[in-house]
């Protein structure tokens, strides 16, 4: 494949075409793209600009003048006062308050991450530059690496993009060297631009390598043996009917490289991807577009753990450099350069709480977590995973509770109850769960041993009153044994309590619920809060439907209506490989849900799901191929259009 340095070579010798040919004129429409924001974008304009003149953004930025609701209408109909949208983007301007938490208080209808990244372009081209999903992608075929973290926000992502962009830009100055008078970061935009473009015409000198999973699914279990054994890999989906996969299948050729793997995360917030090599193996030939027989090969350095990298989907081809290298150097065994596979284990806070949207795996992460914190690590199979978190629970070092809003003190900690024994009501002191597990954690004989006290729904519970003392002897500095130790008297028991510093406390929060703006300061300040966001790229399309596009598009819709705090999260589609599941997934579970956001909103409904809409009423339960095209639907109908396919 062409290096950077080849592609910078090659774009400086088609440079003035690409900037100055027709009909694109790109010169032309990026310099007055950028004069118009630089001319515009001041306090004192924006203090005084018209709603018209606002509206005008909309035509200076390519990611708004391509959505038919945007074309000279930015932001369509007012949601708010004038001076919101004013203010919005004056707080951009602020170099008094870091960017990232401009970004991220930065809230417009209609404005995505994507319009966003190309206005802060434009508005600060000395320091950014344009970033979105075509830049993102010219990124990877330039093999530049960018950092990327699990669950991580725009803001992030706009941040890590630009650090990445380093050494692009010192190769763009002395290879290219400037070809306008236009800012750098605007010209090495246009590079990527052009990279994007030419990404088809690219083609790798190296042997073509594909990343192969062999999980089939809860019913048929994991397939490697089966493979190694009988020297082949198949792909469940084909296997089953089902072209899932099969445009990718169809590109594998002989002699292609395949690298069977399983993907998991680790590390604390499992924000850091891993991937194990199981086995490598060589394409001999096809048997149909999904079953291939394979030469796989007997490599005493596998299986081999890789941090920092993961590959999802059942098979993806693999692009990064350092990846394939890796590759080449086990199949010749070299491995004097090889990192050792053994996996460090990680630091975890001792309270935590994962936060974010219904669905986004918050209860299933609390699960691996316990495992990992106490054993230090986990494996990549979840149903092995379960199984050592049920032992483990049962020998009393996990406990999982969910507090409510009748949950108590006396409930978590300690009370007393009545008792009725032979028509006789007598009291009994009562230890809840949190008195339990610390008291088995701070035994002398389980001083080595971690204990995890899992509190799903910890914002449905008053802190105040459920924690009680708790809420400072929790606080790391404050556990028994460290350096500000702490103790208090119970309420009902004549004995000073202090927590353990073996006890780790996590929790779990739906911010749709309750936004995390709002929750107990006493909590904030003890807790280390983790955000787990909806992931498109855990979901795979459902027969010839694109389901990951259309999760981002509907989260987005709603992340620009209401907040991000109320997106759908990935875990509802999980799995779900049929028309007939996603039928039945998106009426049991995400209508009720969408309903309740925009109940007494019709018209803001029929923007998130303008195919079940009609004159601003839902439509009745859909037949599946109805339901399909719905989803497909992209703009609610006029009552004209209506009115027309009536006629």
């Amino acid at each position: 494949m062409p290096s950077m340095i080849d592609l910078l070579k090659e774009f400086a010798s088609n440079s003035k075409q690409w900037f100055y040919q027709e009909p694109e004129k790109r010169y032309e429409l990026v310099k007055n793209n950028y004069q118009f924001f630089q001319s515009f974008f001041t306090k004192e304009k924006l203090e005084n600009a018209s709603w018209e003149e606002l509206q005008q953004i909309g035509n200076h930025l390519h990611t708004l003048k391509t959505l038919p609701i945007a074309r000279g209408n930015a932001f369509g109909r007012p949601n708010h006062e004038l001076n919101y949208y004013r203010q919005q983007f004056i707080n951009l301007l602020n170099n008094n308050i870091p960017l990232q938490e401009r970004i991220n208080t930065f809230k417009l209808a209609y404005f995505g991450s994507n319009s966003l990244g190309e206005l802060l372009g434009y508005l600060f081209p000395n320091k950014y530059a344009i970033f979105n999903q075509r830049s993102g992608a010219a990124l990877e075929i330039l093999n530049i690496p960018m950092e990327i973290k699990r669950g991580e926000d725009f803001s992030e992502k706009f941040i890590n993009f630009n650090k990445a962009l380093t050494p692009l830009r010192q190769a763009y100055a002395e290879v290219v060297t400037a070809q306008t008078d236009l800012p750098l970061n605007l010209e090495i935009d246009q590079f990527l631009s052009w990279v994007e473009e030419k990404k088809a015409n690219i083609r790798p000198t190296e042997p073509i390598c594909w990343a192969v999973g062999a999980d089939w699914g809860r019913d048929q279990g994991i397939q490697i043996s089966r493979f190694l054994e009988k020297g082949i890999w198949e792909d469940g989906y084909g296997a089953s009917g089902k072209e899932t996969n099969k445009h990718l299948l169809e590109s594998v050729e002989e002699n292609n490289i395949l690298v069977l793997k399983s993907s998991t995360t680790i590390g604390p917030g499992h924000q850091t991807p891993m991937t194990i090599i199981k086995n490598i193996g060589i394409v001999q030939s096809k048997n149909n577009w999904w079953s291939f027989n394979v030469k796989w090969m007997d490599l005493p350095t596998l299986p081999y753990k890789v941090e920092g990298k993961s590959f999802r989907k059942t098979i993806e081809k693999i692009k990064d450099t350092a990846f394939l290298d890796l590759i080449k150097r086990l199949i010749n065994g070299d491995t004097k350069f090889l990192k050792s596979p053994i996996v460090t284990t990680p630091h975890f806070p001792l309270n935590q709480i994962l936060y974010g949207p219904p669905g986004t795996g918050k209860t299933y992460h609390t699960i691996t977590k316990a495992v990992e914190i106490i054993d230090g690590q986990i494996s990549p199979d979840y149903t092995e995973a379960k199984k050592r978190f049920d032992e483990l629970k049962a020998k009393g070092q996990i406990k999982f509770i969910t507090f409510h809003q009748n949950y108590s003190y006396e409930d978590f900690m300690v009370g007393i109850r009545p008792d009725l024994q032979n028509g006789q009501i007598s009291y009994k002191l009562y230890e809840g769960p949190f008195k339990k597990i610390a008291d088995e954690a701070r035994k002398i004989e389980n001083k080595d041993k971690k204990y995890v006290l899992i509190i799903d729904e910890i914002n449905r519970g008053n802190i105040s009153k459920i924690f009680g003392e708790l809420i400072t002897l929790i606080e790391t500095d404050k556990r028994a044994g460290n350096k500000y130790a702490l103790s208090a008297p119970l309420l009902y028991q004549n004995e000073e309590f202090s927590v353990p510093n073996n006890l780790y406390i996590i929790g779990t929060m739906n911010t749709a619920d309750k936004s995390i703006a709002l929750v107990d300061i006493a909590l904030r300040r003890r807790f280390v809060f983790e955000e787990m966001m909806p992931k498109a790229d855990l979901l795979n399309p459902v027969e010839e439907f694109n389901l990951p596009e259309w999760f981002s598009q509907l989260n987005q819709k709603i992340t620009d209506l209401i907040d991000k705090d109320h997106q759908i999260g990935h875990s509802y589609f999980i799995g779900k490989t049929t028309k007939e599941e996603l039928h039945h997934v998106f009426y049991q579970c995400i209508l009720p849900l969408l309903n309740e956001y925009f109940y007494g909103e019709p018209e803001k409904l029929a923007k998130i799901i303008p195919g079940f809409m009609e004159n601003n009423k839902l439509k009745s339960k859909l037949s599946i191929d109805d339901f399909m095209q719905a989803l497909n639907q992209k703009e609610a109908a006029s009552n004209e259009q209506q009115n027309d396919n009536e006629g």
